[in-house]
């Protein structure tokens, strides 16, 4: 048996858990886990891929709170179309819906580059936007680590939809903090942001 549980990031604080059997029952777990927990406007909820569903989205945005999501193979379709979408605004660097922030750090004998790179015409995506309530926002997240010591390197691209506006600086600030905790819990409220 494990556990789902809603975390406020910034205080450090449970806010809320429910039991689950197997992962296919986060699915069920994750919109009863938000009903309990007062959401208001300005809430950010980020959720791992399991917890990216229409009917999560839309108990999101009617709860006044905003998402950050992960797309992952569980959304196939949505994806693929964050993917080609993706590679058709690629030539195009920071004008009004396409932007890009980069930050690099080191330390542990790795260096890491993450880049955010966010569009922010839903067009893009064509028909299947209107599917996911409230979305502003689609792109991802490449995250390039480098072995000082063993000179890898390994990179991870992370999709994600988000009904924030297009901010990539933002979006990759609310995306770490979700990692960091991400392991162990799956629901976090940051800014107040939660995620599931």
């Amino acid at each position: 048996m494990a556990l789902t549980n809603a975390f406020l990031v910034d205080q450090c604080l449970s806010l809320g858990q429910e039991k689950v059997d197997s992962k296919k029952n986060e699915i069920i777990a994750i919109p009863r886990l938000l009903d309990c927990l007062e959401l208001h406007e300005g809430d950010i909820i980020t959720i791992d891929a399991i917890g990216t569903q229409k009917d999560i989205v839309s108990q999101i945005v009617e709860k006044q709170a905003d998402y950050l999501l992960e797309v992952k193979g569980n959304q196939p379709t949505l994806m693929k179309s964050i993917e080609i979408a993706m590679e058709a605004v690629r030539k195009y660097h920071e004008c009004e819906y396409v932007k890009e922030f980069s930050e690099q750090e080191e330390g542990h004998g790795l260096i890491v580059t993450r880049t955010c790179r966010t569009c922010s015409d839903v067009y893009f995506l064509g028909r299947i936007f209107k599917q996911w309530e409230g979305i502003r926002t689609f792109g991802y997240i490449d995250n390039w680590r480098i072995d000082k010591a063993m000179g890898e390197d390994m990179t991870e691209r992370h999709y994600f939809i988000t009904s924030l506006e297009n901010d990539p600086k933002r979006i990759l600030k609310f995306k770490r903090k979700h990692w960091g905790i991400e392991n162990g819990l799956h629901c976090a409220i940051q800014g107040r942001m939660c995620c599931a």
